[in-house]
């Protein structure tokens, strides 16, 4: 996933913008986790700066044929309760 956002002098993240995504379901939450983010700004003669940024967050989706041969603990699968 490709994102570009602003960082601002005091190293808040603005305008946050996808630009290439890996899978919908997954753009709403990475706009908005990046948003939270905190940098150190960009510096210009001593000065912080807004500066214009791309970030990469890389994701790795297995396809849904994957999860299902994966072992049930995996899955979130849990033993049934046994009373004694």
């Amino acid at each position: 996933m490709i994102l570009s956002a602003m960082i601002r002098n005091d190293g808040a993240v603005d305008h946050v913008k996808l630009i290439k995504s890996v899978d919908e379901r997954l753009d709403e939450a990475a706009i908005a986790a990046l948003g939270k983010w905190k940098f150190h700004p960009a510096l210009k003669g001593g000065v912080p700066i807004d500066v214009q940024v791309v970030v990469r967050i890389p994701f790795r989706l297995k396809p849904l044929e994957d999860q299902e041969s994966s072992p049930p603990w995996r899955r979130g699968w849990r033993s049934p309760r046994r009373s004694f």
